[in-house]
């Protein structure tokens, strides 16, 4: 039951270690210095969001909500991609926290929803280890691609990465309804 979830998961986060790893890099080569700020912004906007959207997927679906999160998600990365500046990384920021306050817990609840009690203990757990393959792989993937390529590349890496898990989840959804 929670194979299609955790597939599109594997995807979205082959290139979520991108903020983390490469951010304050790219802030400094941009001329930013330390924009170590950025992290308490994006996981204050994930706080906030989590609280303002917190029965979002119960009063409007799972898919409904996960759709625009992860939107969210790749416009965030897209962002980055750019030359930064103070308000780009805010923007990014905010974005990725929206994205990233929806992603699991909706995940989740869709395992859940679909998962027999018996069952949930191991879907959930399967989940969540997708979580970590996908870092696990995507991280020395996109480590090289930077390396190659340049910060940019890299984020808009991420974001490809987090647009090809939308379409695993749609590809899901529409074969689950047949």
């Amino acid at each position: 039951h929670a194979v299609p979830a955790s597939i599109a998961l594997i995807i979205i986060t082959t290139g979520h270690t991108t903020v983390y790893a490469f951010l304050p890099m790219h802030a400094s080569a941009g001329g930013l210095g330390n924009a170590a700020w950025f992290f308490p912004l994006m996981s204050g906007c994930t706080i906030a969001c989590r609280f303002v959207l917190r029965r979002a997927s119960d009063q409007f679906g799972r898919a409904r909500v996960l759709v625009p999160a992860l939107i969210a998600l790749a416009l965030g990365n897209i962002v980055l991609a750019a030359s930064p500046t103070t308000g780009s990384l805010i923007v990014a920021a905010a974005l990725l926290g929206t994205g990233n306050s929806m992603l699991y817990p909706t995940l989740v609840a869709l395992v859940v929803d679909r998962t027999p009690v018996s069952e949930r203990g191991l879907a959930i757990g399967t989940l969540s280890g997708a979580w970590d393959v996908g870092v696990f792989v995507g991280a020395p993937l996109i480590a090289l691609l930077v390396e190659t390529r340049g910060y940019s590349a890299g984020f808009l890496a991420s974001a490809f990465t987090v647009l090809a898990g939308l379409g695993a989840f749609l590809a899901s959804e529409r074969g689950r309804r047949r």
